[in-house]
């Protein structure tokens, strides 16, 4: 989709791309993360944006998504260790998730991206038991600056891991923010390198921008410990594995 076909979509559809994003950094504000894993499928499943510009524009969603929530000033509770080597690793593994991003074929990424939220989801279903086992934390940040780099989603791999400690609710949550703030940073900077970035991503992100700074993220903010967070993660996650079987044919 090229800079004019963005400025030239209509109402409704800016409309539906902007509830997507609401959505899903609501999402984001209730379970720590989720911004990108829930925006990606659906924007891709009913063919609102192509996938560079995607990419591009959830992207910047998440970065503004992330700076509203450690504005919050949850980062205090952070596992600085884990952050730190999550974030190196992913760092290391960047240049490869370019590499796949130029030579691979949409259609295949967007098989990869389907497969890898199912898969996630499925985990999150099923919770099994995980154990702390020497490199997992590495490997996990490894796979995920490149999935977050050709994907967008690098969440998966960070949440088995965060589940492999066991922590308690705050701290999980504090250090997923703390962890995906500085690599989103990078990816987007990938991305704008890449040219994926315009004049319309950029708009439509400034308008997700102001919703979720001003409405969903203290809405999911407030709600965060009314609603029973199990409840929220099945049915999301539920939803999830229906709306990626598409990207999968």
């Amino acid at each position: 989709m090229t800079q004019g076909a963005l400025f030239s979509i209509t109402f409704q559809t800016a409309a539906l791309i902007l509830l997507i994003l609401a959505g899903a950094t609501f999402f984001h504000a209730l379970l720590g993360f989720g911004t990108a894993s829930v925006a990606m499928p659906l924007l891709l499943v009913f063919d609102l944006l192509d996938y560079t510009s995607t990419l591009a524009l959830v992207g910047l969603v998440v970065l503004l998504a992330l700076a509203r929530m450690l504005a919050a000033g949850s980062w205090r509770n952070a596992d600085m260790p884990a952050v730190k080597s999550l974030t190196v690793w992913s760092l290391l593994g960047v240049p490869l998730g370019v590499w796949i991003l130029l030579i691979a074929a949409e259609k295949h990424l967007k098989v990869a991206l389907g497969v890898m939220v199912i898969v996630a989801s499925v985990y999150q279903l099923v919770r099994p038991p995980v154990r702390p086992v020497a490199g997992l934390r590495r490997w996990c940040g490894l796979i995920a600056g490149i999935a977050g780099t050709a994907c967008n989603t690098n969440a998966p791999p960070v949440v088995v891991y965060c589940a492999s400690r066991r922590w308690d609710p705050n701290v999980l949550h504090a250090t997923l923010q703390l962890y995906f703030l500085p690599v989103a940073i990078i990816f987007s900077v990938a991305h704008l390198t890449l040219g994926y970035f315009s004049g319309g991503i950029a708009l439509l992100g400034a308008l997700a921008g102001v919703i979720l700074w001003f409405v969903t993220i203290p809405l999911g903010l407030k709600l965060r410990h009314r609603i029973p967070e199990r409840h929220l993660r099945t049915g999301m996650h539920w939803c999830l594995i229906v709306l990626s079987v598409p990207l999968l044919f």
